[in-house]
């Protein structure tokens, strides 16, 4: 029906990927394009299936010319990229995620090294325009280097004690969307908002702000090592009656 119209993005060629495109194939979908790290499996893909291989360098220009995009890679690696910001040549970069909570576009978190007033706006706002960062997002938040980007729970910590609401959100109205997001009406596909958070410590008094309470990587390891147990991480130790 109307999906065999539609161009398809399927980004990995690993089990999964290789499932979705065969089932496009042969539901009558006629332009299904694969993106995938190694381009030889991605080419072979397009060559079993009758599908196109995308380069994964070329993600950019791919992502906005696709109808409905499917994720299948299991890659840590995010689509925004360190080094997307870092060739906006700001520096402090220390860690940048996609989390898979947003489909790893809707909420992404950055972590830097402050270095001057206006450092965390900068970024947040580099990381919502930068061509990969910029297509189907809808939040940004920035916070400081002794938070881990990949941890959901902390990055939510750092938006609850370092950012307030009335000062730290930017808002970015009519920004780059697509059809696959499900909060915008049906009829004005094409354009959503930006809420830039920056969840830093406050520059002009950073010097004054509360001591973190947040254990140390190590500290925290140890924790999970002995009593990770109790929430279903690795086995009781021996030591313990």
């Amino acid at each position: 029906g109307e999906m065999t119209s539609q161009t398809i993005l399927v980004l990995g060629a690993g089990e999964t990927g290789t499932l979705f495109v065969q089932q496009a194939v042969e539901a009558g979908v006629r332009d299904v394009r694969i993106a995938n790290r190694s381009p030889e499996k991605a080419s072979d893909l397009a060559r079993r299936t009758g599908g196109r291989a995308v380069a994964w360098e070329a993600l950019g220009q791919a992502l906005p010319e696709a109808d409905v995009v499917v994720g299948t890679t299991s890659s840590p690696t995010p689509v925004l990229r360190r080094g997307d910001i870092e060739a906006a040549s700001i520096p402090g970069i220390v860690g940048v995620w996609c989390h898979e909570v947003g489909g790893s576009r809707l909420f992404n978190a950055i972590s830097i090294n402050q270095r001057y007033a206006g450092h965390a706006r900068q970024v947040g706002h580099a990381a919502a325009s930068v061509h990969t960062g910029a297509y189907l997002g809808r939040y940004t938040v920035v916070v400081d280097d002794d938070i881990d980007v990949m941890d959901l729970e902390q990055v939510l910590w750092a938006m609850c004690t370092r950012s307030e609401p009335a000062e730290s959100i930017d808002i970015i109205p009519r920004a780059w969307s697509g059809p696959l997001d499900p909060r915008i009406h049906p009829d004005k596909k094409g354009f959503s908002s930006r809420a830039i958070i920056d969840a830093t410590r406050p520059w002009e008094w950073r010097d004054r702000f509360p001591v973190s309470q947040l254990p140390t990587p190590e500290t925290k390891r140890k924790a999970l090592e002995r009593w990770g147990w109790l929430v279903g991480k690795g086995e009781k130790p021996k030591d313990l009656p």
